[in-house]
């Protein structure tokens, strides 16, 4: 994978333009969490984010995505729920997987 420079340009997640800095804070836990050194495209594709998933799947736990929610669970029947992100549309499930791949990894697995 290669380097994104975030530096000059209006990164997205999904259809929704953010902050650089939001968004490179965000990349930088999961670049962590993949044990990349260096900040990639997780919030602009699902090639990039799509690893990321699967990890967290081989780390033990859980992903399900049911109707129009996303949801990262302790345990495979669904329960133990640690994550969670709902859209309405489907251009908006990226971010919505972005988003509770986030939020989970601040809950799981904190940079310190």
């Amino acid at each position: 994978m290669e380097n994104v420079d975030l530096k000059n340009e209006n990164p997205t997640c999904g259809n929704t333009v953010l902050p650089a800095v939001f968004c490179r804070e965000e990349e930088e836990l999961i670049a962590h969490y993949m044990g990349e050194g260096a900040i990639g495209g997780y919030h602009q594709s699902w090639d990039w984010l799509m690893p990321v998933v699967i990890k967290i799947n081989a780390n033990g736990f859980h992903f399900f995505w049911e109707d129009y929610i996303v949801r990262i669970c302790r345990w495979s029947d669904g329960s133990g729920s640690i994550s969670k992100e709902s859209f309405l549309k489907s251009e908006d499930a990226f971010k919505s997987v972005y988003k509770c791949v986030v939020d989970f990894l601040k809950e799981c697995y904190p940079v310190e």
